[in-house]
């Protein structure tokens, strides 16, 4: 991950690391989802040789596989200066997403609630099963699935299919979270003036990031990941714009009730970073790409330019697409691209 020392705490860190590959094996079994068929070429890409003016990034990486992701601290929740989008109009709530639950849709398995609630407020909840060997299968091939997620930088124009990103988004926000309060906002991004003032902000805080905050062990680790993409010591972000998605989460540390007052939130950043896992293994499931950045010092502005209420703090930036045809990636050994199992996990 690129970005600022002292960002995610470790248990976030794991957290997020985690929640991909958690959620990706509740997802396969949730949606029956098989390992797509290797995906034909995607168009010309949208990548530009290496330059001061021209060249992607500091940003993200999967925080799920920590190959080469961003992670910075997000800041103060303090008012942005007022930008020109902030006085658009915002699109109706939940205008485009899917409806939820989905509808017509075969499942492996059913698990549902039944029946009229009980005085403590809980139903009958009733789990069909699934065959053992079936089980398996589709544990293996989910894995197989999550061991192509890569985080990219470069990003082809080719349009996201119709509706794929909502029902990716909506599948994120079936995560578990503290008391079920669901502490997120998902904020899709399809408007070219507030992505270009996104990665004004972005780029200028980033600037600071690299000459100022972050220590130099940090700026040395990272070199390695974004080789050639800081020419002459500049940081810039193309892909925000060039990228056909940018989903932006917002974490709410606590909500609002009717009459304005605070709702405490439980776990909000543990909630939030699941939601981010199960969004990373949704996008991976319909064959799409993405980054994860959370960019340091430029969270209040983000915030203005979507018009987020002050109880949402930028979490992710998250762009989404395919890989351009010119795409790279940090080399990783066959067979040594993560960590083995053995050490990311134990028996006891």
């Amino acid at each position: 991950m690129e970005g600022a020392v002292g960002s995610l705490t470790s248990l976030d860190m794991v957290l997020l690391a985690l929640c991909t590959v958690v959620a990706g094996l509740i997802l396969q079994n949730l949606l029956g989802q098989k390992a797509p068929a290797k995906p034909a070429a995607v168009a010309s890409p949208s990548r530009k040789q290496p330059s001061s003016s021209s060249t992607s990034s500091s940003a993200p990486g999967g925080g799920s596989g920590g190959d080469d992701s961003e992670v910075l601290r997000p800041t103060s929740d303090a008012a942005a200066p007022p930008s020109a989008s902030a006085a658009r109009d915002p699109a109706p709530k939940g205008a485009g997403m899917p409806d939820q639950p989905v509808a017509g849709v075969a499942t492996p398995f059913a698990a549902t609630q039944v029946g009229e609630p009980d005085s403590n407020g809980h139903v009958a909840f009733r789990y069909t099963g699934m065959p053992a060997a079936e089980a398996a299968k589709r544990a293996a091939e989910f894995q197989a699935l999550m061991q192509l997620r890569r985080s990219v930088r470069f990003f082809a124009p080719t349009p996201l299919p119709e509706g794929v990103l909502e029902r990716c988004v909506a599948t994120a926000a079936s995560a578990p979270s503290g008391a079920h309060l669901q502490p997120w906002t998902f904020v899709i991004v399809r408007d070219r003036a507030v992505r270009a003032e996104i990665r004004a902000a972005v780029e200028a805080e980033e600037r600071l990031n690299y000459a100022k905050r972050m220590k130099k062990g940090w700026v040395d680790d990272v070199a390695p990941l974004v080789s050639g993409l800081h020419a002459g010591g500049d940081v810039t972000k193309p892909y925000i714009e060039d990228a056909p998605g940018l989903v932006v989460v917002m974490e709410q540390p606590y909500g609002r009730e009717a009459d304005g007052s605070r709702r405490t939130h439980y776990y909000p950043r543990e909630s939030v970073g699941l939601a981010a896992g199960f969004l990373i293994a949704a996008l991976t499931n319909a064959g799409l790409f993405t980054l994860t950045s959370t960019p340091m010092g430029a969270e209040a502005i983000i915030r203005t330019s979507l018009g987020r209420p002050s109880n949402e703090r930028v979490f992710l930036l998250m762009p989404i697409g395919y890989p351009a045809a010119e795409a790279t990636v940090p080399f990783r050994a066959p067979g040594a691209e993560r960590k083995p199992t053995g050490e990311a996990a134990i028996i006891v």
